[in-house]
């Protein structure tokens, strides 16, 4: 957690912001910093990690920071069991990824938008929930369908999902493979960090960084 910014407490469209999306700490600028050095111009990642939440705030935060940039940003949170990014950014959960699988919306009638900034949005699509929760199989064809599509109407997309969808080949059917992968200090083990890293690759991931949350 870090001290409440002053600045944010003037206006009420900054009080109505998300504590947990700040684009501002120098952590999510810094990860944004190595990532825009690669100079593509279709800036999109999967993100996961240990802990979902903290792969959905450094998401939201990552697509903050892009929106701040000029890009057109999206968010998509494909982890159905705990809708993370719903959570953090204090939205409803549905209609979702889950009710776009099942054809019962379409990917505009899912997304919201969210303010992460004064004059500043980004969309989000939210995870939807259900029982049973869909399959890797129904979500990898839905990206491997849509993927193309999403990026010619954005140009930063960033995707919050699970360490198993992940490893199951996710990110092999996006048009840009990136993973960036987040652990936690004093709590994720040095070897298990090194096999994840491993089978992103093996997946058919590219792993282009490593985020550490404190705390």
């Amino acid at each position: 957690p870090r001290a409440p910014n002053p600045d944010r407490q003037r206006r009420q469209a900054d009080r109505l912001i998300p504590p947990h999306v700040d684009p501002s700490a120098d952590g999510h600028q810094l990860s944004y910093l190595h990532l825009a050095a690669r100079g593509s111009s279709l800036l999109m990642l999967t993100i996961t990690g240990d802990e979902p939440e903290i792969a959905a705030v450094i998401a939201v935060n990552l697509a903050a920071i892009a929106a701040e940039e000029a890009r057109n940003a999206l968010v998509v949170d494909t982890d159905a069991a705990r809708s993370p990014v719903a959570a953090v950014l204090r939205q409803r959960a549905e209609p979702g990824i889950v009710d776009i699988i099942d054809n019962r919306v379409s990917w505009p009638e899912a997304t919201l938008p969210a303010t992460i900034g004064r004059n500043r949005t980004i969309d989000v699509v939210p995870s939807g929930t259900s029982v049973p929760l869909p399959s890797y199989e129904e979500i990898s064809a839905l990206f491997q369908r849509d993927a193309a599509r999403l990026a010619r109407h954005y140009d930063a997309i960033v995707i919050a999902t699970t360490a198993e969808q992940v490893l199951s080949g996710l990110p092999s059917v996006l048009p840009v493979p990136d993973v960036i992968y987040c652990a936690g200090v004093g709590h994720t083990r040095l070897r298990s960090l090194r096999q994840a890293i491993e089978g992103v690759r093996l997946a058919g991931g590219r792993p282009v960084a490593v985020v550490l949350w404190e705390g």
